[in-house]
């Protein structure tokens, strides 16, 4: 009943089901498809919407500020790009998630993985409302272990084809226009990363990176760019030659194979695979540094774990940060961590100073280094980056370490 309401009334676009088969040809589940070029049609369509990619085109830019993928390089380098500045920029999302008790005996049961999409030529203050992302598609983890992501995505491949080989027709007040959409980015989480890339799913040993040719032993004492060789598109098509004559020059390379996307011709694994910064950031950099930096307070006595929390309790969160207020820190911290959520870190990441910077005695060490922390965070998470910030950002990190 729902359905068919959403169908006559909310212009519903219908998800296509596809069947797995395994090697034998038997069938061992589904999974569902929303076409891409009708959500744009329908979505594309409304007047508000239409209008922000309208003005995209007319506004002006300021050459040295950076707010978003368009104001970056690997925007001008793009194969697609370059030739239609003006088309849709579609960016991927890839996640995976439970839906039963993740520490239960099903947890791996009912794994799905999901691809979703926002429109980068919309304002970032609408992009990130989730009303404004939409699901591509959703397939058990298993089944897409079992055959392969090459025939599940193809589907979607042979879509995100025609969006930029034959584009699409919306209709906005009457009015028809031709379209032409591309895929810019495809974001995941580190190893899901690699996964669609075609690398190496490892981080313990060899070459750990999708960007250069760094090996897990070089890390610990590497810490700038031009201290690795990068990754290019040429250097990446002779990585894959040699992998295709020799297997076991993968652990070499740090190259698997080539990726789904590569079918695309533009989708370039070297640029197009960004870092997750949820899960390198506000899951790793800065709870990592912030269990330190209160474990060493704790030893030089300056304040207690204890103390912290009857801080945090007290304390008064603003209206923007009442749902991620931070989880109280476990008594172990030095072996379990800060836990919670990525948003209530990076909330506690923001209060730390204000809990405990006034017991912290001037010129300790270790302060000094959350300080460096918070200011790298205050540059790579800001909405907008002006350009001379980046050779402040490269100096953060070096004095960092």
């Amino acid at each position: 009943m729902i359905k068919e309401h959403c169908k006559a009334k909310m212009d519903y676009t219908e998800p296509v089901h596809y069947t797995v088969r395994g090697s034998s040809g038997h069938k061992i589940g589904t999974y569902s498809y929303v076409p891409i070029s009708e959500v744009l049609k329908k979505y594309c369509s409304h007047e508000d919407v239409w209008g922000q990619i309208i003005s995209e085109h007319n506004e002006l830019k300021d050459e040295d500020l950076l707010t978003d993928y368009k104001d970056g390089l690997y925007f001008k380098e793009h194969l697609f790009f370059r030739e239609h500045p003006d088309a849709l920029r579609l960016h991927l999302y890839e996640d995976e998630f439970e839906i039963v008790n993740p520490l239960g005996p099903k947890k791996t049961k009912y794994k799905l993985c999901a691809f979703y999409y926002t429109i980068g030529n919309l304002s970032g203050k609408y992009r990130s409302q989730l009303k404004h992302t939409h699901l591509a598609l959703l397939v058990r983890y298993s089944h897409m272990k079992q055959v392969g992501m090459e025939t599940i995505l193809k589907p979607m491949m042979d879509d995100l084809k025609r969006l930029s080989t034959e584009g699409i027709i919306i209709k906005v007040c009457g009015t028809e226009h031709k379209v032409y959409a591309a895929l810019a980015t495809c974001s995941a989480d580190n190893l899901s990363a690699h996964m669609i890339g075609g690398f190496r799913m490892c981080f313990n040993s060899g070459r750990i990176c999708r960007y250069c040719m760094a090996s897990h032993s070089e890390i610990n004492h590497k810490f700038q760019e031009d201290s690795f060789i990068l990754r290019t598109t040429d250097v990446h098509k002779y990585h894959l030659q040699c992998v295709q004559h020799n297997t076991q020059d993968a652990a070499l390379y740090g190259v698997h194979g080539t990726s789904s996307f590569d079918d695309l011709g533009y989708f370039d694994v070297t640029k197009c695979l960004p870092p997750d910064i949820m899960h390198d950031m506000l899951e790793g950099v800065f709870p990592l540094t912030m269990k330190h930096v209160i474990c060493e307070a704790h030893r030089q006595k300056h304040i207690t774990i204890t103390e912290i929390n009857e801080e945090l309790e007290k304390i008064c969160i603003g209206q923007n940060d009442k749902a991620n207020k931070p989880v109280l820190l476990s008594a172990q911290l030095h072996t379990k961590g800060i836990v919670g959520t990525a948003s209530q870190k990076w909330c506690l990441f923001r209060l730390l100073p204000f809990i405990m910077g006034h017991r912290i005695p001037p010129g300790s060490r270790y302060w000094h280094v959350f300080l460096l922390c918070r200011d790298i965070a205050d540059i790579v998470m800001a909405a907008k980056v002006r350009k001379d910030e980046l050779a402040c950002l490269e100096l953060l990190v070096h004095i960092s370490f």
